[in-house]
């Protein structure tokens, strides 16, 4: 089995401090799109934004949008589907009154994945990084941490497994 979609969330994880994509990033989605392997860009913003973004290769991408509501291949739109306007309605009101809230913990079992390259020890070629697993830790950066160092190290797994 090969490695034929990588999806990479953007704040925390491709985005750097000044929300700017890293240097060679569209050389990388090029290399990987010419071994058969598509990259998408996974987020809670608009797909627009995320197009507009990637520019140059914004055709070339498939996009999870909109906390994963939107879903397009270049700028053909795949699959849509918006939240019943009674449900958003519930749960503004369910979180009404909160002075802070936050998603702290959840995810893939750790233990189910190897701890240096971060490939599933059920699914050759399955590679989890950053929030997709059940990693947490306190505010201050250490979710940032995690991203970024688990996302390199799961990438480094990749192309070394690939070439």
């Amino acid at each position: 089995m090969s490695i034929k979609l990588i999806a990479a969330d953007m704040d925390g994880t491709l985005l750097d401090s000044n929300k700017q994509l890293p240097v060679g990033l569209f050389p990388l989605i090029r290399a990987l799109r010419a071994r058969g392997v598509r990259f998408a860009p996974a987020s809670g913003r608009q797909y627009y934004t995320l197009y507009e973004q990637f520019g140059a290769i914004a055709d070339e991408l498939i996009y999870i949008s909109e906390n994963g509501s939107m879903v397009c291949d270049g700028s053909k739109v795949l699959t849509f589907e918006a939240m019943p306007t009674e449900e958003v309605c519930r749960a503004v009101e369910t979180v009404r009154g909160f002075d802070f809230a936050q998603v702290t913990a959840g995810g893939a079992d750790c233990r189910e994945f190897d701890s240096k390259t971060l490939q599933s020890k059920k699914y050759k070629n399955l590679y989890v990084c950053g929030e997709s697993l059940n990693v947490d830790g306190g505010c201050g950066g250490y979710n940032l941490h995690w991203a970024w160092s688990s996302g390199r190290a799961a990438g480094a797994a990749v192309v070394k497994e690939n070439t």
